[in-house]
């Protein structure tokens, strides 16, 4: 291999990683998808067991950025994506972006969302309109199937950011933000914008699902 082909090689690797949280399963669906998964040449995998979500996907970052890796991609274990979704991903040279996929429950709502704040001026999850098929900027992107580039870590590193991912969602806290939103959040107040490329479509598996079509949108419907 010549050096120019090492350096490449060096600026694509990609760690992928998922969770497993709670003694977790996974569907044979979801196995079948997982090998086939396109990755570049040098690239990873990872699953951290036993680790809440905050603490595990840090654990994931702190990884990338200790191992050379140029990307951080997260699978989620309840998440189906097209193999070719995270060299898509690559493919828009953006450094935070994630697949387009729905929320597991009632009203079903794309899982991405932007920001504005409510009367007792807190800040609030705001839908966003999008054409499918179009790159969309938001505030909250979530983790489940997406791609981060190791400079969205450093730029937070040089902020004195010391954890990328908090849970802050509590019965007390109702107005916090899950680890994944937390994290695109404090990227946004940074000046990365998190995006979602809503033509790279991924499915949250359900214990038994129908799917729903609405003006050319399929949506999810868990029976």
């Amino acid at each position: 291999m010549q050096s120019w082909e090492i350096l490449q090689q060096r600026r694509q690797r990609v760690l992928l990683a998922s969770i497993a949280y709670g003694g977790a399963r996974v569907s044979l669906a979801f196995l079948r998808m997982y090998k086939n998964i396109q990755l570049p040449p040098g690239s990873d995998t990872i699953i951290v067991e036993n680790l809440p979500y905050g603490p595990a996907r840090n654990h994931c970052a702190a990884t990338v950025l200790q191992g050379g890796y140029a990307y951080l991609a997260f699978l989620d274990l309840d998440t189906l994506l097209p193999p070719d979704a995270y060299l898509r991903l690559m493919e828009t040279g953006y450094p935070l972006i994630s697949a387009f996929y729905y929320q597991k429950f009632p009203p079903y709502n794309p899982a991405f969302f932007g920001a504005g704040t409510n009367e007792q001026r807190q800040l609030v999850k705001t839908n966003i309109a999008f054409t499918p098929g179009q790159i969309v900027d938001c505030v909250f992107m979530p983790s489940g199937a997406c791609l981060i580039h190791r400079s969205v870590f450093e730029r937070m590193q040089a902020a004195g950011i010391t954890k990328f991912y908090e849970w802050r969602l509590d019965i007390d806290n109702p107005s916090g933000e899950s680890e994944d939103y937390n994290f695109s959040l404090k990227a946004y107040q940074l000046g990365i914008t998190p995006r979602v490329h809503t033509g790279i479509i991924a499915k949250h598996e359900f214990i038994s699902t129908v799917e729903i079509e609405t003006q050319g949108v399929v949506k999810p419907s868990m029976l």
